[in-house]
């Protein structure tokens, strides 16, 4: 027991210090975004629709990398946050107490839409 807290403990370290890159990479492309903005306040130029278009997609997607491993990071540490109420529990919970969301069916589906993210990696 003691091995696996302390494996997963490093693995959630190494989870962290990525998902701390690819907010720094979200940083970079709102930045992006905004001096594009900037200089094409109204957005007329083609190119400046083009990479807008570009950087909200690569967006779309970091965002949803970080999400997945946010939620790997609490499944580690044995916690889930509620999907109704945002509240974070611990997965052996039934029922949420702050709303009666029922969080073990929530378990079971996250569970397994991870190991479906998992295969298609």
């Amino acid at each position: 027991m003691a091995t696996r807290k302390s494996q997963d403990a490093i693995e959630v370290n190494k989870m962290n210090t990525q998902l701390k890159k690819w907010e720094a990479d979200a940083d970079k492309l709102y930045e992006s975004i905004g001096e594009k903005v900037f200089r094409d306040p109204a957005i007329e130029q083609p190119e400046t629709r083009n990479h807008i278009n570009a950087q909200v997609h690569a967006l779309q997607h970091l965002h949803r990398q970080m999400n997945d491993l946010k939620i790997k990071i609490l499944l580690l540490k044995d916690l889930i946050e509620c999907d109704s109420c945002g509240k974070v529990h611990a997965v052996t919970i039934k029922f949420c107490p702050d709303c009666g969301n029922n969080i073990a069916d929530l378990v079971k589906r996250t569970m397994k839409n991870m190991a479906i993210e998992d295969q298609k990696e």
